[in-house]
């Protein structure tokens, strides 16, 4: 399964989009990094914190983790912060949306025509 990506920014309404309860999927934040520049280690957090979330590695050039359980109908805030080689720190927020099982398979979507 692909990993869901979003730029490492602190900018209001980037969203991983949505899952269900019953799902462990993989998230990616992506930053703008300088040539030569490296990601040091990068602290996850989550609220509420009925989410589980874990891994918090970095892969490549983005930090990466999965997420799973959580409560339906529930939108959940996705922080990370990461120091970077060149002596930045990072800050990036996004939203994810716990539907009800199944609500992000599209094939149990009904459609309408």
């Amino acid at each position: 399964m692909p990993v869901r990506t979003v730029p490492l920014t602190a900018e209001a309404g980037v969203t991983f989009g949505v899952q269900s309860p019953g799902d462990r999927l993989d998230y990616a934040f992506l930053p703008f990094l300088d040539v030569g520049e490296a990601l040091l280690s990068p602290t996850l957090a989550v609220s509420p914190g009925d989410l589980t979330i874990g891994g918090g590695a970095i892969a490549g050039d983005g930090v990466v983790f999965w997420a799973e359980g959580g409560t339906a109908s529930t939108v959940y805030a996705i922080g990370c912060v990461v120091p970077t080689s060149a002596g930045r720190v990072l800050v990036g927020r996004a939203s994810l949306f716990v539907g009800a099982v199944g609500l992000d398979d599209p094939s149990a979507v009904a459609m309408e025509g």
